[in-house]
């Protein structure tokens, strides 16, 4: 166990009471892991042209949250928020597990070149210093996402040799073993130049160094994979293709929340005047999930839902018409009693503010940005909270390596913050129920799965110290590249140098005076298209 101190030190809920919740958990899971549909960003009022208030707000911590998680493995998933501090806007931030060596030294240099727009004001979205900040920070974060680009290039890979063998069928193949005649053949074709040119180098797969100039060229060209819009045919066809529009998509996904991280502050100028601080979150550590072997089966589970025997039976009777009690039993028992449980990481930064009392920077939006959408349990325990915190987007795929945030004994706001934790428990106990006697009353089978979220994370607070002056407004866009040239190196872990930031790949230039509002739309406030 990490985090130094005991388990002696935190105040704990009765395993008995925890089990009422994990209990009926475990069977939620068995019949489906996914348990709805997702939950997208709920639409925001406009004000006008551009982002709304709260659009910018979540726009600037969304993507921070985004290009801080720069590998797809579930310790990576990262959390953020603005709070407001008497010196300063503190950007919070965590991650399942710690934030690392490298996101710090990312961090610090984007602090630096929105600092550097905070404090020229005549840096505007259509100005040669906005473009040539978009191009620095860039630079910066595809370097380090450079593995997870890798990631979802391997995907891409996986599945464009099936569906560009569709479209580069012979015509008069039956509709769903080809392209169907109404698609588009001219952006078929680009769409086939595209794969050609950009997944390959002299017939030969990319490499990890590839993927900024990778990226780029996705985020530039992300008008031709609409071309994958135009299909029809068997639903395994179709789906092929629209997981490939949304992979090529992800390709290119952190040059535009590089882009609106950038619009964010732009129209943020005032409120983040005061200038930027960085703190960190350190992660929680693993614990024993709260269940029981021997206890853990059917027949106990149901008496502890129901005190009426007789909906107790119905219970009892409509899962075993789903089910063999047997194997749920071997599976409840023996496969998920032994998991471990970490806290998630927009549950440590919901607790930071729960513990300190501080201020979000916009109190009318309580909103803590993620790298992926929330899970059930996340969405579940944010939307139950009494202090109103913005119920976040979610992927609604339950875990059960999720626990709720810790609660020493010596922190601050100990008692009232462990009063409100048990009464979200209590409603999430009668939710979780309430969906569990529902899906197996309408005998609701295991639902489609789709890409997740992940979890993991207690609240040591670690600030990340930069060289930063008062003010970055004397200094020229060359003079900050020098500045973060001299920075270069400082903290960083063993990873590969820094990419040139002056670097442009061949013919791929960063970001076009022109997007279509088509190719903008796909790119929510959340983080674009479909994570």
């Amino acid at each position: 166990m990490s985090g130094g101190y005991s388990e002696a030190s935190l105040i704990s809920h009765q395993p008995k009471r925890l089990r009422l919740l994990y209990e009926p958990l475990c069977l939620l899971h068995t019949l489906s892991e996914v348990r709805g549909d997702r939950i997208k960003p709920g639409d925001i009022l406009s004000e006008g042209p551009g982002l709304t208030a709260p659009g910018r707000y979540r726009s600037f911590v969304d993507a921070i949250a985004y290009i801080c998680a720069y590998r797809k493995k579930p310790g990576y998933v990262t959390a953020a928020a603005l709070e407001e501090a008497p010196d300063a806007i503190v950007v919070l931030l965590a991650a399942n597990n710690d934030i690392d060596t490298a996101v710090v030294t990312l961090l610090e240099k984007v602090v630096m070149i929105l600092s550097w727009i905070i404090d020229n004001p005549t840096v505007r979205l259509d100005t040669n210093e906005a473009r040539g900040a978009m191009k620095i920070l860039t630079a910066y974060v595809l370097d380090l996402n450079a593995p997870k680009i890798f990631d979802y290039y391997q995907r891409v890979n996986k599945l464009v040799s099936l569906v560009m063998g569709r479209l580069n069928a012979e015509p008069g193949l039956k509709a769903d073993e080809a392209l169907p005649p109404r698609a588009d053949q001219d952006s078929t074709i680009n769409l086939r130049n595209w794969v050609a040119t950009h997944l390959s180098k002299s017939n030969m797969q990319l490499q990890e160094s590839d993927m900024p100039s990778l990226a780029l060229s996705s985020y530039r060209d992300r008008e031709v994979f609409n071309a994958l819009h135009h299909t029809t045919g068997s639903l395994e066809l179709s789906l092929n293709f629209e997981r490939l529009h949304k992979l090529l998509y992800k390709l290119g996904k952190h040059v535009a929340q590089c882009k609106r991280l950038i619009e964010a502050t732009i129209r943020l100028r005032l409120e983040l005047s005061r200038g930027l601080r960085i703190e960190t979150i350190g992660g929680s550590w693993e614990n024993r999930i709260p269940l029981l072997a021997r206890t853990c089966n059917i027949q106990n589970i149901g008496h502890r839902i129901f005190s009426d025997p007789a909906k107790q039976d119905i219970f009892l009777r409509q899962l075993q018409q789903i089910y063999s009690e047997k194997e749920l039993d071997r599976v409840l028992s023996k496969d998920l009693c032994k998991g471990k449980t970490r806290v998630h990481a927009e549950l440590l930064v919901l607790d930071h503010f729960e513990q300190t009392g501080g201020r979000f920077l916009d109190e009318r939006d309580r909103y803590i940005g993620c790298s992926k959408p929330a899970c059930y349990l996340c969405h579940l325990f944010i939307s139950c909270h009494p202090r109103g915190y913005a119920s976040p987007p979610s992927h609604q795929k339950l875990y059960l390596n999720w626990r709720l945030p810790d609660i020493r004994t010596d922190e601050q706001n100990a008692a009232t913050r462990f009063q409100h934790q048990q009464g979200v428990l209590f409603r999430m106990i009668d939710t979780v129920r309430r969906d569990l006697t529902n899906d197996i009353a309408a005998r609701v089978g295991k639902r489609m799965g789709f890409a997740d979220s992940t979890a993991g994370g207690t609240s040591t607070i670690i600030d990340i110290e930069t060289d930063l002056s008062s003010s970055m407004s004397s200094l020229s866009l060359d003079e900050l590249l020098k500045t973060l040239d001299r920075q270069d190196g400082a903290g960083r872990g063993p990873r590969e140098p820094h990419m040139d930031p002056k670097f442009t790949p061949c013919g791929v230039p960063f970001f076009p005076s022109e997007t279509s509002g088509e190719a903008e739309s796909d790119d929510s406030a959340t983080g674009g298209v479909g994570i």
